[in-house]
């Protein structure tokens, strides 16, 4: 996850702002990064917030928005990057089920 979030972060600094970086795991689940933004398969029907809150995101986490059974999306700060990749691995164990 790390390394997903670092190569974004390189497209971004090489001024490359529409490069999505994604990989899919786990029966089809998907991940796509672009600077700032994360986009996250998600197959709960409940809303997510009382979910992340529980998960404890770094402070620059923040939701921006989401689609029960379909994706939520989150804007990121890419300066604290080890801490959203060990909340991505998180949200990822929290929703697999």
């Amino acid at each position: 996850m790390a390394q997903l979030l670092e190569e974004a972060r390189r497209a971004h600094q090489r001024g490359d702002e529409e490069r999505i970086v994604e990989t899919t795991y786990a029966d089809g689940r998907w991940i796509q990064i672009l600077p700032f933004i994360l986009n996250l398969d998600y197959p709960l029907k409940s809303n997510p917030k009382k979910l992340l809150r529980r998960l404890d995101p770094p402070p620059s986490v923040i939701l921006d928005s989401w689609k029960r059974k379909k994706y939520v999306t989150l804007a990121y700060d890419d300066t604290d990057a080890g801490a959203v990749a060990e909340f991505v691995l998180r949200y990822i164990r929290a929703t697999s089920g």
